[in-house]
């Protein structure tokens, strides 16, 4: 039997303590707890009888806790013994000394032993079962030792009752939870009172950031679980008051926190206590706000009975020939995984019935779903299955239009018929359902199964960087040694970048500067800068760590986003308010809650609330595109960004149905938006990036051919995408509730069509916008699929030149990405709408800067062989051409400053410009090379590009500093030695001048783009269209002429025909020197040679785009065609 005694000299001495020797493997920690468990049985203190004697029992329990205890601070083994024992020992502990526990002076009492081993065990491992431990053993010491519980104490008790919140969600926890928090601030103001050390000091306020984080975090569960106010208010000051001076590893909790507070209080109708709002006009939203439910069928109206099978669907369910008719869709009530029921019904348009109508994307017609139709099984693509599924109402039978089943597709007839009406049927719908797609079968929110490229190295690096959720990501590793990888990858076997970027989305971490190949869905492009081996390891091990860091916050975030008790919804309407900060309380996926972050965004911008102040995941006054929050930020701007850059928006088609849509809503799935949201956040957005929240967007990002951040990106799909229709339905609204004809002119309509619209049938880019306009009497369009793509096009560009009289945005886009393989005979001055016309020129923008024929008026009218004659005058003949042109694959600084270069050689001027003397020939050529014009004055580097005005003397003397600051080798960074050569450079910070000359930088870019410099047989310096990288873009040769054109306030280039009807080119595809310019087929024209020319396009031509040139001696107009 043990010494009864359980004396303190029965504990073994230090020589007689077992070895605390870190063990090197498994294997050998195994032999030494067993030795320890030997040597405590030699000792008596394990396999014996246990003493009777309260205090030898308690003492006895106490020795075998210190024994286990020492050996767990030696290599963490043996917590659990030591717990135990130490538990045994608090049980058996006299009533005599339970007073002196905890006032050893030395700090060695039992109490303090008892408790420092569960602060031991929660430091190294934050898990609730320690921190119930901790707890526990804290409250022990207050019960019967509350004077002795200091500071320290204090903040361990209020970390653990926080965690043990976080783990059970407990509202009796939660109480105790905040009120260790506030007892603990009790303590800590006392202590600031009574303690002269600074050092000391010192450490007491480290430990105050961490409690009221958990206190922030706390009174937001609080404001959840009371709806008071007040409890949210005083949460949002604590967190971000502390924000910054949290632990690293604390401060994601706090950001994600402070993020679901600032949307709470973001929608419960609170604005942010901003000095000065940005200035804005305020626009009458209540013409547009509207929640009414979707249309369903009356009782009276149901359809149930099936067709005579022996007939078609679309033959039993005829329409009047006089297109009084559309056929309807009833869809059926399901759930789940019912199947999808459908009839149709015929009706008469006029009768005003209700219905809802689709607009969507058809999709792979390769790809399909099955419905039942009548009763019998018809085939759809899969995005129209989805989007009925979607659509349908759980207990109501809904009634939809939907082209590809409303209207009988193999009959061109009915279809000419139909799309006469669609005016009538997109402006008569109850509901416009903008149907997106599926989120989960998108390439760019895909998480299906994929073999990722993986060398064992970095196999090896990952597991051992992330071991716990190795085992997820393993399955998507296609793990190879040294001769297999190198035989599918290029890649470094060491380079993360290329294997995280390529995982599921839910996994990705997403880059703060995205490039065109992420954004698709791909991993980054490789760094192709040229470093040193070393200085390239150091890059490539910088980036890897990068990213590993967001890795790992990215799974934290899913983590985050599942640890919650409330159910993902089945849908999500964004459209009302109040329920918003409660969505992203719920269960949300790695998929779910980027996409719901983007909708969030969307209605923030739509309240108008300042960049500044976007609650997403961080603290106000802190960046959410940076630290701990630049995940957050950065994948919610992803899924925004493949949000407004998809498909659907580029389909012709949708333009009309938008905009003539009384009340349209956007479904993304199971996300549902009203499109009017979407319009306020994208008029905001436009108005804060322009003007108070312009900052947002670092200066040293001067080209539009940089790099770009999330804020530059959504600036550009907002306009690329989404502005111009946006724009269009609004004006519609207010016109329409003004009682004001909404009716557009078919210029605007197609000028908004030549965005990026793609249609599979090309005649339907013309006819997608006619129920938008006036399409009756003599200079109506029909709609007729048999006519001429090529008589389609000239018609309706006629048309827009009769109506808008716009020539020069007209002639700028007819010269524009001709047809590769000249498929359509199109006259030069028709635009080919099946390009995609991105890029326009300059000459849209500051045509009306210009009057190069005044008092002409536009006389323009088309031939029956499509030539169009007009009123022109020749001024000059095109001399000598610059041997490149700008293009925006070359458009670093370095390209433009050598196509600086090159134009000023044609000029016969001196290629350097960092030493420039402004005289009247530097003044002629700079004048040209930017087009005439600048941005205002007043314009910032995020000023709208249509606001110009002419270059002055002011603007010219600026030039030469310009030009030195463009040279400065201290602009980019680059290496000192450089520096050597522009002393200059050393006097003044030259990178704060980017916004001073980003009026320069940014119009040289649009100036220069696309286009060559030319000299005029006169001596006048121009510019005009041709690039040597633009494959299908025009372009003019010497010889071409420079005329002016009557309603075109800018001159024109025009290549004779005659000079192209040389040996071997009569009858051939192409003409001239320009490889693919123009299609058009010569020998059907009937006007005479001399008078028939070719457009290549308009041009600056200094010194006559006012009308000098017209008044000269000598000019006179004739009318000549263009073919």
């Amino acid at each position: 039997m043990a010494d009864p005694s359980g004396s303190q000299d029965a504990l073994p001495n230090d020589n007689d303590s077992p070895p605390v020797n870190n063990p090197r493997s498994d294997e050998e920690l195994s032999r030494q707890i067993t030795s320890l468990q030997e040597r405590l049985v030699t000792m008596g203190l394990l396999g014996g009888d246990v003493p009777a004697e309260p205090v030898a029992r308690f003492k006895h329990y106490d020795n075998l806790a210190r024994l286990y205890m020492a050996r767990f601070l030696a290599d963490r083994s043996c917590k659990d013994e030591a717990l135990m024992y130490s538990d045994q020992a608090k049980a058996n502990i006299p009533p005599e000394m339970e007073g002196s526990l905890f006032l050893e002076p030395d700090g060695d009492g039992f109490g303090d032993r008892y408790l420092f081993l569960r602060v031991y065990a929660w430091h190294k491992e934050k898990s609730p079962g320690n921190a119930r431990l901790l707890v526990d053993a804290l409250e022990w010491k207050l019960s019967i030792a509350s004077g002795s519980l200091s500071l320290q104490d204090a903040w361990l008790l209020a970390l653990g009752k926080a965690a043990l919140f976080r783990e059970n969600k407990d509202a009796q926890e939660l109480a105790g939870a905040i009120q260790a928090c506030e007892d603990f601030i009790g303590v800590y103001q006392r202590t600031l009172l009574t303690v002269p050390d600074p050092e000391v000091l010192m450490e007491c306020q480290d430990l105050y950031p961490s409690v009221l984080s958990c206190l922030s975090q706390l009174l937001y569960h609080e404001f959840r679980s009371t709806g008071k106010y007040n409890f949210l208010q005083l949460g949002l000051t604590m967190g971000n008051d502390v924000f910054i001076k949290v632990p690293d590893d604390e401060r994601s909790d706090l950001a994600m926190s402070l993020g679901l507070s600032s949307i709470a209080y973001s929608f419960n109708y609170h604005t942010w206590d901003i000095p000065s709002r940005a200035p804005q006009e305020v626009l009458d939203w209540s013409l547009v706000d509207e929640e009414d439910p979707p249309s369903t069928v009356p009782e009276t109206s149901l359809i149930t009975g099936n067709l005579d099978p022996s007939k078609g669907i679309y033959q039993e369910i005829a329409l009047a020939s006089d297109n009084s008719q559309i056929r309807l869709l009833q869809l059926q009530a399901g759930t789940g995984e019912d199947p999808i029921v459908c009839f149709l019904k015929a009706v008469n348009l006029e009768g005003h019935p209700e219905y809802d109508a689709l607009s969507y994307v058809w999709g792979n017609p390769g790809v399909t779903g099955s419905i039942q139709l009548h009763g019998r099984e018809h085939s759809v693509t899969i995005n129209l299955w989805d989007a009925l599924k979607r659509l349908r109402q759980p207990d109501k039978h809904r009634r939809l239009w939907v082209d590809a089943l409303c209207i009988n597709q193999t009959d061109s007839k009915e279809k000419e018929g139909q799309i006469g009406l669609m005016g009538k049927i997109y402006s008569q719908a109850k509901e416009v359902c903008l149907w997106l797609g599926e989120p989960t079968k998108l390439d760019a929110f895909s998480d299906g199964p994929r073999e990722i490229p993986c060398h064992a190295t970095a196999a090896g690096v990952l597991k051992a960087t992330f071991p716990t959720v190795y085992p997820e990501i393993r399955p998507y590793l296609s793990i190879l040694e040294d001769g297999e990888f190198e035989l599918v990858s290029s890649a470094d076997p060491l380079d993360l970048t290329a294997i995280l970027y390529r995982f599921p989305f839910s996994m990705r971490p997403i880059p703060s500067f995205p490039d065109d190949s992420l954004l698709s869905g791909s991993p980054p492009a490789p760094d192709t800068r040229h470093f040193s081996p070393e200085t390239a390891a150091l890059v490539r091990c910088t980036a890897s760590m990068n990213l590993c860091m967001d890795f790992e916050d990215v799974l934290k975030r899913n983590m985050w986003h599942q640890d919650t008790e409330k159910p993902t919804p089945a849908y999500f309407n964004w459209g009302n308010e109040s329920q918003i900060p409660w969505y992203l309380e719920s269960k949300l996926s790695g998929v779910d809650w980027p996409i719901s972050g983007a909708f969030v965004l969307v209605n923030l911008l739509a309240m108008d609330v300042h960049f500044h102040d976007l609650p997403f995941f961080g603290a106000k006054g802190y960046s959410c595109m940076s630290g701990h929050t630049a995940q957050a930020w950065n994948k919610l701007c992803y899924a925004l960004y493949q949000i407004l850059s998809s498909k659907y928006w580029s389909r012709a088609w949708i333009l009309q149905e938008i905009v003539l849509a009384d009340s349209p809503r956007i479904y993304f799935g199971k996300h549902m938006l009203p499109y009017h949201r979407l319009v306020r956040a994208m008029i905001n957005f436009k108005r804060h990036y322009t003007s108070c929240c312009k900052d947002v967007v670092p200066v040293s990002q001067k080209s539009a051919c940089e790099p770009q951040d999330w804020w530059m990106k959504l600036d550009a799909v907002f306009t690329s995408c989404i502005e111009t229709t946006s724009e269009m339905w609004f004006e519609r609204k207010v016109r329409s509730a003004r009682g004001i004809d909404s009716s557009l002119r078919i210029s605007d309509a197609m000028v908004a069509n030549f965005k990026k619209r793609q249609a599979t049938e090309p005649r339907d880019l013309i006819f997608s916008v006619l129920g938008m306009v006036r399409n009756d009497g003599p200079n109506a369009i029909p709609v007729d699929y048999s006519s001429p793509v090529e008589k389609v096009f000239s018609g309706a560009v006629m048309r827009a030149l009769k109506e808008s009289k716009q020539y020069a945005t007209m002639f700028s886009f007819a010269g524009y990405g001709r047809s590769e393989k000249l498929k359509y005979k199109l006259p030069s001055w028709c635009v080919d709408l099946t390009s995609p016309m991105e890029w326009s020129g300059p000459f849209p923008e500051i045509a009306v800067l210009f009057n190069a024929l005044p008092d002409v008026p536009g006389d323009g009218s088309m031939e029956a062989d499509l030539c169009l004659s007009i009123t022109s005058t020749k001024v000059d003949t095109v001399k000598l051409v610059s041997s490149t042109g700008q293009c925006c694959s070359h458009s670093g600084w370095d390209d433009t400053i050598h196509n600086i270069h090159q134009w000023r050689e044609c000029a016969s001027l001196p290629k350097d410009t960092r030493n420039l003397t402004m005289n009247s020939e530097e003044a002629r050529f700079w004048t040209t090379i930017l087009g005439g014009c600048l941005l205002s004055a007043t314009a910032t580097l995020h000023s709208s590009p249509s606001t110009y005005e002419l270059i002055n003397a002011v603007d010219l003397d600026d030039i030469p500093g310009w030009q030195a600051w463009l040279h400065d080798p201290g602009r980019s960074g680059e290496s000192e030695e450089l520096r050597a050569e522009y002393p200059t450079a050393l006097d003044m910070n030259w990178l704060t001048r980017a916004e001073d000359f980003s009026r320069f930088n940014r119009r040289l870019h649009s100036s220069m783009m696309n286009k060559r410099f030319f000299v005029t047989e006169k001596g006048r310096f121009g510019a005009g269209p041709g690039s040597n990288d633009m494959e299908h873009f025009t372009r003019f040769e010497e010889g071409d002429e420079v005329h002016l054109l009557a309603g075109c306030k800018v001159p024109v280039i025009l290549r004779s025909v005659k000079s192209l009807k040389g040996e071997g080119k009569k009858g051939s595809e192409h003409y001239g020197n320009d490889p693919v310019a123009f299609s058009a087929d010569l020998e059907t024209c009937v006007h005479e040679e001399e008078l028939v020319y070719q457009l290549v396009g308009p041009c600056y031509v200094d010194g006559i785009m006012n009308g000098e040139a017209a008044r000269e001696e000598g000019v006179s107009l004739r009318k000549i065609y263009l073919r």
